[in-house]
């Protein structure tokens, strides 16, 4: 296991330092999937259950206009499990042991402007007390990153950063 000390960027003048654990950062996001994954669930089976004692009524449009709407629902929770479930399934690929020179998928980066572990859009996560980013190679800033190397600068959103570290 290995500990990431890391100047934190919100004191850039103090000393106050880090500690991150990348297996941490990864453990806290298949967490997080999991928990999401598990809501889901249940609400889809709340949703099923509804649709299937409003289907027994048959008492004509105000019923069919509220089955509409509960099978909507039904279709929205259906595209979020895939989403998690796909989620799921980017984070079981990920290594999180594993050190990368560059900034590519399963990378821990650490810059001026944040933290950011590229793996899913899953936005802001608090790990340990710290903020961290998790976000897609896809995502812009992702793309901003990807295969730059510690030392290196980029540009995200007009404002000019440099990568501190690499994990």
């Amino acid at each position: 296991m290995q500990l990431y000390t890391i100047q934190n960027s919100e004191y850039p003048l103090s000393t106050h330092v880090l500690e991150l654990n990348k297996s941490n950062i990864h453990q806290k996001a298949l967490e997080l999937v999991q928990t999401k994954l598990l809501e889901l669930e249940a609400h889809y089976e709340d949703l099923k259950e509804g649709q299937s004692s409003n289907s027994k009524s048959t008492a004509g449009d105000k019923h069919d206009t509220e089955r509409e709407k509960v099978q909507q629902e039904i279709d929205n929770v259906q595209k979020q499990l895939s989403r998690q479930k796909n989620f799921r399934n980017i984070l079981s690929q990920i290594s999180p042991d594993k050190t990368y020179e560059k900034a590519r998928l399963g990378a821990f980066v650490q810059t001026e402007s944040g933290r950011f572990y590229i793996s899913i859009p899953f936005g802001k996560i608090n790990v340990s007390g710290e903020a961290i980013w998790c976000i897609s190679a896809a995502s812009p800033i992702g793309q901003a990153l990807l295969n730059k190397e510690e030392g290196h600068s980029f540009s995200f959103n007009g404002k000019e950063s440099r990568i501190l570290s690499i994990h």
